[in-house]
Parts: structure tokens; sequence; C-alpha cells
């Protein structure tokens, strides 16, 4: 299983989370809150001596963590996830005591994902040194340093400041932490590919479900499948996109495709859809703007290296004939861009066809000077 494979699963499982309260660490190795986070000492002493009582409540409740998702459902937890500056030295003391499971240790650990970056940083670079001194398992470190992306991406999205690229050589460094970690630094973290992936996930987020209720999610999807099968009983094959602008309910997509890419990317990921139903879907976003369209190109190479969607699905849905979309050709030349067509000749799942043509056409400008020319002319073919 590939790294990308390895995230691509995580991130179906749950939300992205936002960052929330922030403390400080003091000398000693002691978490404490700064002067104004602080709460009076009365209710700090209250606050740690009900912490384990919540902590054991919490997983009485929550039975097996089978899904770390499933802790939102429970008021405690989300008051402490909230509000980690008033339970953060219980927390660290729970962490390093023998009186707590791994599974308390880590619904502790996932409470305290709403750290800042620098007050983060300490409590992993703590974390890293409980791990190597023998006081939390491997599974408690990798989740309170390493959880899944919809709890926190700081490092993903951080790899290059300084304190953190420290931090990631340390961990490297460390006889405890595995070699499977160790390869997703080097290979994703320390690259940039994770960073693009987090920023991936938070494009499907924001990009219209922010609020929806489950049952609400549920109703959305199953319209819009609906209606994509809908639009392909009318179509037929696909052999001519350009016949689906001769279908109002597609019309209606591709001229708001902000308000359906969630829709669109559970398409994408089922293996109940057929190629044709996610051609459909992947050709509805045509219409996104940079940068957004950028990371559907990223998100639809991860699907591809996943096995989650064939390579003529993604080759449509990046690729697709001019008429549709010259994002990538006109902007060939953006950083980001560039990165992203470098992905694309590293995949061992890209046909030798689409490199030459990247490598040829795309990367060294003819493609869109063709673009640029026949647009002066008229219509794109």
């Amino acid at each position: 299983m590939t790294a990308r494979t390895c995230r691509l699963q995580r991130a179906r499982r749950g939300w992205w989370l936002p960052a929330l309260a922030a403390v400080s660490l003091i000398a000693g190795g002691h978490w404490a809150q700064s002067d104004s986070d602080a709460p009076a000492e009365t209710n700090e002493v209250q606050a740690m001596s009900g912490f384990g009582k919540r902590i054991r409540r919490i997983e009485a409740q929550i039975g097996n963590l089978t899904w770390d998702g499933e802790l939102f459902n429970y008021p405690e937890f989300r008051e402490i996830h909230a509000h980690p500056a008033s339970y953060l030295s219980a927390a660290w003391d729970a962490l390093r005591s023998t009186e707590f499971t791994d599974q308390q240790k880590i619904i502790i650990a996932f409470s305290m994902q709403g750290l800042d970056l620098p007050r983060f940083m300490r409590f992993a670079n703590d974390m890293l040194r409980l791990l190597e001194s023998g006081m939390i398992s491997y599974d408690v470190f990798k989740l309170a340093v390493f959880p899944p992306l919809e709890w926190n991406s700081k490092l993903a999205e951080n790899y290059d400041q300084p304190d953190v690229a420290r931090f990631l050589q340390r961990v490297l460094k460390s006889e405890q932490v595995e070699d499977r970690r160790k390869e997703i630094i080097r290979e994703r973290t320390l690259t940039g590919k994770a960073r693009l992936y987090a920023l991936n996930m938070q494009f499907w987020k924001e990009m219209g479900m922010k609020s929806r209720l489950k049952a609400e999610a549920a109703q959305a999807l199953s319209d819009f499948v609906e209606k994509i099968k809908k639009i392909e009983a009318q179509i037929g094959d696909l052999r001519t996109p350009n016949k689906l602008f001769e279908v109002p309910d597609f019309r209606e997509l591709h001229e708001h495709p902000t308000d359906h890419t969630l829709e669109v990317s559970k398409v994408l990921e089922g293996p109940e859809f057929t190629d044709r139903q996610k051609m459909i879907a992947a050709l509805s976003l045509q219409g996104l703007e940079m940068p957004w369209f950028l990371l559907i190109a990223e998100h639809m190479l991860l699907l591809l290296e996943s096995g989650l969607v064939s390579y003529d699905v993604f080759e449509l849905a990046v690729f697709p004939p001019y008429d549709w979309n010259t994002k990538l050709i006109e902007n060939y030349e953006e950083w980001d861009v560039a990165r992203f067509l470098r992905s694309v000749l590293e995949s061992e799942q890209v046909e030798d066809r689409r490199k030459e043509i990247i490598r040829k056409e795309i990367l060294t400008g003819k493609a869109k000077s063709y673009v640029l020319n026949r647009r002066d002319a008229g219509p794109l073919g």
C-alpha cells in the first residue's frame, strides 16, 4: 500500500478539524498555561483532579475506539478539545502515568490536537522523549504527533519551518520510530507532497459542506448520484464529451461546480460507480478556477495511484479536450503547476504517451502557444 493510499483512506474517515486554543511549555518538561491563558489556581486543581475521570467516562461510552471521529459525539471530549489550555497539565501527567491505558492515552492525545504550532512542537518533542524513555507506546506517540490529517496537519503544512524540520530530523534518527513512519517523512512530508494533500483535503471541506448535517450530506449525495445517472442515460456513450452540454442537468452542474465538489469526490472514490459516471462527475468540475482546479488534479492523481479511478477517468478529468479546460497548459510555468506536472511524470500509473506530451508540448510552452493562437482564431476544438 502506498503512502498516498494510506493518506487517502485516512482522509475518507472524517473531517478537517480547526486549530483551537494555545498554551505554553515551561522548563522542566511539564506543561502549564501562559499567564494570559492560565485559569485560577483553584480551577486548575479542579480540572486536573477531574481530568482522569472524564477520560475514563469518554472511554466507557465509546468502548473500542475503531473510528476516531466518533470522539466528537461526546460533549466531554468536545469540551477538552475546545479548551486544551485548561486541561494540558493534567493531560501531560496522564500521558506519563502508568495508571492510564493506551486507549485512554490516545483519547488524551487526540484532545490536544488544537494546540498552535509553537506549542504543538513542544508537545511533539516531549512525546518523542516519552517514547524513547519507554513511558508511552509507539501507537500513542504516532497518534499524538502524526494523527490523521483531518485532525492536525501542522507538521505537513510547516515542514520547511526550522523548528519543524529539526523535529522531523530527530524522528528520522530515533531508533524507536518505525521505518514506515520514516519513509513517509522522507517521501511525503519533506518533499511537500503531504502539504499539498493537506490543502487538498481542506479544499474538499471548504467547498460547500461546512455546516451540513450528516442526514443533509447523505441526501445531497443521493440527489447528485441520481442526477449523474439521469445524465448518463440521456447521453449514452462519452466518445463525444461535448454532447453533455445538450443535457440541462449537466449544464447546471457545470455552471456551478463549487456547489457539488464533495459529492463528486464521493462518486470518484466509490467502487460502485462506473467509469462513465465518474467521467461525467469529473467533467462537471472543469469550470473551477485556479488554484482549485489544481487541487482537483492532485486529488485525481491520488485516486489513480490508489486504484480508485481508472486511467481513462484520470486522463479526461485532468487533461480534457482543449475546449473544456486549458488551465494546466496555460499555467505550466507557475510553481505549483510545474510541481504537479513533475508528479505526473514520476507516477508509474501514468501512461508514457501523456508523459511525452507533458515533456515535449506542455513544459516547452508549445501547447500554450497553440491554445492562445487557436483562441485568437476562434473557439478551441
